[in-house]
């Protein structure tokens, strides 16, 4: 991804940060921040904004950990990976390559969901051990805030349209049911739009009952689901109108040649 700033390497692959990665981070500090006065009371306003920068930072932790798991799965199945990026949407692992098989297709798709519902089982454990130790209440309710986001980032991700990671599962179940790869791509990609509207117009009804922030923020995350599915299909496309058609094929037979020292005007 253009733009993106080299952090380090986590398990051998390159972890990078987009710039736009700022915004979510704002997002998530100001989101945690605010909804933890209404449930842990007596801090400070500079305590809960400490508490929900902490947070956030964990949760990108999180996203890193939900792609390395797409990364690690993708290199055993014998899929190159190139790095690991965090950007405006969470993050994106680059895969050098296709899955050979519906089921590695399939491991390397549920993977990172997959971490993120254990993410948030761990920190639902970390929640109960804290009570019993009678831990700050801020510190429970970061931690509990972290489950519930780990928990909504899973299952979301799990919604069966490219090019959520649900869709690449289901992409994975259409091609072991039908055996073509392609015309799996086509349907996970059409599941994409599907998935789309809805939440744009989810997006939309929250915005009208008053919920400005989280009703942009859901119709914006449902059109670029939606031109994500419409690349999808037009890269999948391209590919199938292209597949066997040799380059003289496509060239001209002996096309009309000059030397380059004549004008355009001559040659014409």
């Amino acid at each position: 991804m253009r733009d993106a700033i080299p952090i380090g390497r986590v398990a051998g692959f390159p972890v990078n940060v987009h710039w736009s990665v700022l915004v979510i981070l704002w997002l998530f500090t100001w989101s945690l921040a605010s909804t933890l006065p209404g449930t842990v009371k007596g801090y400070s306003h500079g305590a809960y904004w400490l508490a929900g920068a902490c947070g956030a930072l964990v949760l990108l932790a999180s996203l890193v950990a939900h792609e390395l798991a797409h990364a690690i799965v993708a290199r055993r199945a014998g899929v190159s990976v190139g790095s690991v990026t965090l950007w405006l949407f969470g993050g994106v692992t680059t895969l050098g390559g296709e899955a050979k098989t519906p089921k590695a297709a399939f491991r390397i798709a549920i993977a990172g969901p997959a971490t993120s519902l254990a993410l948030a089982a761990a920190f639902g454990g970390l929640v109960a051990a804290l009570h019993t130790v009678r831990a700050a209440p801020i510190v429970i309710g970061v931690a509990s805030w972290l489950a519930v986001i780990n928990l909504l980032l899973g299952l979301f991700n799990l919604l069966p349209g490219a090019p959520l990671d649900g869709g690449r599962v289901l992409r994975a179940i259409l091609w072991r049911s039908h055996g073509d790869s392609v015309r799996a791509s086509i349907g996970a990609a059409h599941a994409g739009r599907v998935v789309a509207f809805i939440l744009i117009g989810l997006g939309l009804a929250e915005f009208l009952l008053g919920g400005v922030i989280g009703g942009v923020w859901l119709a914006f995350i449902g059109w670029f689901i939606f031109a994500a599915s419409r690349e999808e299909e037009t890269r999948i496309s391209t590919q199938q109108m292209f597949s066997g058609v040799r380059v003289a094929d496509a060239m001209t037979a002996g096309p009309h040649t000059a030397p380059g020292w004549i004008t355009v005007d001559d040659f014409v």
